[in-house]
């Protein structure tokens, strides 16, 4: 007996106990039909979030990934009406004329968030790369 063969005669027995004839359509719990929903809801929710936008300055960053990187947090009250505080990208970039600036929600952001929602503040990361 193959596998396929296997898990049919073990889903009839289960169905037997169970008290359905061999006929009845064998079909999952509702509630696992609405579970599976807002699972693939969820996470589809947190994919959204993780955004990230680059800007170009100049030629561009010349240096490998993770070198030469200075990142800071922006944090805004009222879910981003209000910046709380003041990034400068001018001082982190220093006299460079080619440089890339990439501001997202990192994990960092993610993490944090549970913890500063309920005061209405959100924060993104803002990275130089030289």
């Amino acid at each position: 007996m193959d596998a396929a063969a296997a898990r049919a005669e073990k889903c009839c027995r289960r169905a037997r106990i169970r008290g359905l004839r061999d006929s009845e359509p064998h079909t999952a719990p509702r509630w696992m039909a609405s579970a599976r929903v807002l699972a693939i809801l969820g996470v589809v929710l947190l994919a959204a979030s993780c955004q990230l936008h680059t800007h170009r300055i100049g030629g561009g960053s010349t240096l490998p990934p993770g070198v030469g990187e200075e990142s800071e947090r922006q944090a805004y009250l009222l879910f981003g009406l209000l910046r709380l505080n003041e990034v400068d990208v001018q001082r982190m970039a220093g006299d460079l004329t080619s440089y890339d600036i990439e501001t997202g929600f990192t994990w960092v952001d993610f993490l944090l968030s549970p913890l500063l929602l309920p005061l209405t503040v959100t924060t993104r990361t803002v990275t130089v790369k030289r």
